[in-house]
């Protein structure tokens, strides 16, 4: 029963993972990926049409950290906000912010540290 279990976890969080992630009007697909070596990367479509190529995520610091591979996804958060806000002044009386979250919290497996890169899926773009 407890291998069923594990393996049922392991399964389920590998089809959270490959799922494809969208902006509120689902116009706009946002792909994530870590790789065998550990490397992340993202692409973006719009409605269909890539629009941001596989771009690779990573850093290279200057005391010879490098933060550009070796990465294994701990786990991955979504979250939705629409919300309207009045401005003080300006063209509009009020601002909608709608958009979709997705966190993906990565452990570090060379030297165990965590980051957590945050995706912010608007229907007109990305953060």
């Amino acid at each position: 029963m407890t291998i069923i279990l594990f393996l049922f976890l392991l399964l389920s969080r590998e089809i959270i993972l490959a799922q494809p992630y969208y902006s509120p009007d689902k116009n706009l697909q946002l792909n994530f990926n870590v790789n065998n070596e550990g490397e992340v990367f993202y692409d973006l479509k719009y409605k269909n049409k890539l629009i941001i190529k596989e771009s690779k995520l990573g850093f290279i610091l200057d005391d010879d950290s490098d933060f550009s591979k070796n990465f294994k996804v701990d786990s991955v958060q979504l979250s939705s906000v629409n919300e309207k806000w009045a401005t003080v002044w300006g063209e509009v009386d009020s601002i909608v912010n709608h958009y979709n979250e997705v966190k993906i919290h990565l452990f570090h497996t060379t030297d165990s540290k965590k980051l957590i890169i945050t995706f912010r899926i608007f229907n007109d773009g990305l953060g």
